[in-house]
């Protein structure tokens, strides 16, 4: 009766089958660089422990058949790193073995990224890893793969297929919700180029078997296990192998690379549902934690942009040292590098862990235990971890400094010396006309632009000299030479609420007009030549002025519900705040306490003081001030604006913080500067993809009727 059993089981199977020639089984790991650990423990982990039980599990299973051995994928660049700290040693060498033969493998992708915050060569260069391991190895990855996070920018079809890439795998964590997009489509990115791609809901990877709707004759098993756990053992691959036989008994199993699985699917050219929206990323909110480290790392993306262009604009001339060339472009190299870890998609340690001190009784939001905690090391290690994140962007700096060093021809001086000569050099393919920052000279300059000898006037900004250059050639260079010029002070007044409350300061360099409320801050941002004031005050909050936030357990709670895909039990934990308190929701704008002006040398500025509320300050985590400076410039078409906290502490309660702008306008259209596109947010993000808060590359336009508003974030 047992065997009866069986064989009618294995005959309904087979049926249920009917048309499945092959399943292609791929073990994997997820890799969070973090999260499980600090950044360095993570890396060494993965080297020396997982790596290690991999090499065993190939072992275990060496002597199996064909197609039935055990094969290992990771992403490029975990893989580049252990071969790196394992180089010369007995593990490193059948490491080596290993990846040559295939039973140890890549994909396309360096790892898992919040791929909007790059910028387009930043993720570019991140395909150098994949293609590093295929020139020593012999072969290329043509498929790639994105674990955990929601959501990706449009952009990442038209990078990968231009690439070579065929096979795009995107596996969602359990509990968060998916963009709305079919199980398998066309990715078409918005020059027109499609990657094929599976998108799994609820999990990493795929089911050992396919849905009851798969019509293909292939399947991808992607075999996946959690995050930093390594390689599966040689019984759960036999395991999976065993259970795969006795479900599809006339199917061919075979362990592979997703690779494999790839070249099988595109050879069989489906016709698959086109997806032409943005998967946006509703986990982009970490970036938003470090509002420092992101604007410095527009400071680095703009200083390489210069340094590259300048070196390839002298390669060209032939005026290259090639002495110089090969530390010149190590140090780019690890600049870029350090740029791609950053964007790397863990954002610290796992709060489950890493805030829940079992010596003050887990979660803690009373204030003053907080604090208590805080100063007794119980988060010590999540302090870390995010040095660790902040870290690579300081790791960018200096080997950006060392870069522009080797240009320069030697180690810069603090203050420059003078005389000084700089390079402006001009990458772009259309005439180019914009501000130069000099740097800080502690004392006044004057400059000459060769070889015309032409004078130019600078303008002195928070100890910085800036000048304007203007119709600078495409693919061309200038150089500015700067001398000790003659003293020029500026003039500088304070206007407080007590002396001059309710009166109007303005600024107006003729092409734009900034007007000031003393008692109620900017009131109007006024484009002349379009008579277009872009001020709302009708919505009563201060244009450009910082909003604080704390939010309630009840909003917590619905925004629970509202994201849920599923309701594991890791997922209250992680997105919910355990032993919330009963707090209700919580505003605060600041009180403007006072406008500084200062005119100075080709500039004006108005610096507004804002204080705020003592409750907020002491029991919660708004900032002691904010210092709001407008800076108009002599003949530029924009204002300046920086918004600086001061006496910003921690808060153990769910906060936020925001520079608003009331904008005035009948009917808007915005558009945002993702990576490498342009999206609008009405028409081109997907159904459950994030709709409230994006990372742009270079700047948000807001078109009204024939008027139009560009915002461009900086450094």
């Amino acid at each position: 009766m047992r065997v009866n059993a069986a064989r009618s089981g294995r005959l309904n199977a087979a049926r249920s089958g009917r048309g499945l020639r092959r399943i292609f089984v791929v073990f994997k790991t997820h890799f969070d660089i973090g999260f499980t650990g600090l950044v360095e423990e993570v890396l060494d982990s993965i080297a020396r422990v997982m790596i290690p039980r991999a090499i065993d599990t190939c072992w275990q299973t060496g002597g199996d058949a064909a197609g039935t051995r055990f094969a290992w994928t990771l992403p490029a660049w975990p893989l580049t790193d252990s071969l790196r700290r394992l180089k010369g040693s007995p593990t490193g060498e059948e490491l080596e073995r290993l990846v040559a033969e295939r039973r140890i493998a890549w994909h396309a992708l360096p790892f898992t990224t919040h791929t909007e915050l790059f910028g387009l060569e930043d993720f570019i260069r991140g395909f150098y890893t994949g293609r590093a391991l295929g020139e020593r190895f012999g072969r290329r990855a043509v498929a790639a793969k994105m674990t955990d996070v929601p959501g990706h920018t449009r952009i990442l079809p038209t990078l990968l297929a231009s690439a070579g890439v065929l096979f795009l795998h995107l596996g969602c964590n359990a509990c968060s919700t998916p963009p709305d997009v079919p199980f398998l489509f066309n990715w078409e990115g918005p020059d027109g180029s499609r990657v094929i791609t599976m998108y799994s809901r609820g999990g990493y990877g795929t089911s050992l078997f396919p849905p009851p709707d798969w019509k293909l004759p292939v399947w991808l098993a992607l075999q996946h296990t959690s995050d930093n756990t390594g390689p599966q053992t040689a019984a759960a691959v036999k395991q999976v192998l065993s259970d795969a036989r006795l479900r599809y008994p006339e199917a061919e199993i075979t362990v592979g690379s997703l690779d494999d699985f790839a070249l099988a699917l595109a050879a069989l050219k489906p016709d698959l549902p086109v997806i032409r929206k943005d998967l946006a990323d509703s986990w982009i909110h970490g970036a938003a934690t470090m509002p420092a480290e992101v604007a410095r790392l527009r400071s680095v993306r703009n200083r390489l942009v210069s340094v590259e262009s300048a070196e390839a604009i002298r390669s060209l001339a032939r005026r290259e040292e090639a002495a110089l060339a090969g530390e010149f472009h190590t140090a780019l190299f690890s600049v870029y590098e350090h740029i791609l870890l950053f964007g790397e998609h863990t954002w610290g340690m796992d709060t489950k862990i890493a805030l829940n001190p079992p010596e003050f009784g887990g979660r803690v939001y009373d204030e003053a235990l907080f604090q208590r905690a805080r100063a007794s090391g119980a988060y010590e290690r999540i302090c870390s971890s995010s040095k660790d994140k902040a870290g690579f962007v300081v790791e960018a700096e200096k080997d950006l400094l060392r870069a522009e060093s080797i240009l320069a021809g030697g180690e810069p001086s603090t203050p420059p010396a003078l005389p000084a000569r700089f390079e402006v050099v001009n990458h772009h393919l259309w005439q180019w006309s914009g501000l130069f920052r000099l740097g800080s000279f502690n004392r006044p300059v004057k400059v000459v632009r060769e070889p015309e000898e032409k004078a130019l006037r600078p303008a002195v900004l928070d100890g910085a000299a800036w000048v304007t250059v203007t119709d600078l050639p495409p693919l061309s260079a200038t150089v500015l030479r700067v001398e000790p010029g003659e003293e020029e002070k500026p003039v500088r007044k304070r206007a407080s609420l007590q002396s001059g409350a309710g009166k109007r300061l303005v600024m107006d360099n003729g092409r734009i007009r900034v007007e000031v409320n003393a008692s109620a801050g900017m009131t109007a941002l006024i484009h002349r030549a379009a008579d277009r004031n872009w001020v709302d005050a009708r919505q009563g909050i201060p244009f450009g002025v910082f909003r604080y936030d704390v939010f309630s357990r009840r909003e917590i709670t619905s925004f629970l519900k509202s994201y849920a895909y599923d309701l594991e039990a890791w997922f209250v934990d992680d997105f919910g705040k355990p032993g919330y308190p009963e707090k209700e929701h919580r505003t605060f704008v600041g009180e403007l306490a006072g406008v500084e002006t200062e005119n100075g040398a080709g500039r004006t500025r108005l610096r507004l003081l804002w204080r705020h509320d003592e409750e907020s300050i002491r029991g919660l985590g708004n900032p002691a001030s904010v210092v709001q400076s407008l800076t108009l410039f002599e003949d530029q078409p924009w204002v300046d604006m920086d918004i600086r906290l001061r006496g910003k502490q921690e808060c153990p309660l769910v906060e936020s913080g925001h520079v608003v702008f009331p904008l005035k306008a009948g009917k808007p259209r915005y558009a945002i500067n993702k990576t490498g596109s342009v999206v609008d947010p009405v028409t081109d993000i997907a159904k459950d993809a994030n709709r409230l808060l994006y990372c742009c590359d270079r700047w948000v336009d807001v078109e009204d009727g024939d008027a139009g508003l560009l915002v461009i974030p900086s450094s």
